[in-house]
């Protein structure tokens, strides 16, 4: 997964409940990419590993079948 931070503002960040739960931080104007394998099935949480301002509006999931 990449995460490109066009926020001007603030850092933001990304992780995966099970396969990468400390995740990555990208700060001003940086891209970052994470890595993982996903070989055990079920429904994961994506989300964001830092507080930022619209950090409770962020939902998503990670679907393994």
């Amino acid at each position: 997964m990449r995460l490109i931070n066009n926020d001007s503002v603030q850092s933001h960040g990304l992780a995966v409940q099970f396969y990468a739960p400390n995740g990555i931080v990208a700060y001003l104007g940086e891209a970052k990419s994470i890595n993982f394998q996903a070989t055990t099935t079920g429904k994961f949480q994506i989300y964001e590993p830092v507080i930022t301002t619209i950090y409770v509006h962020e939902k998503a999931e990670l679907d393994v079948i």
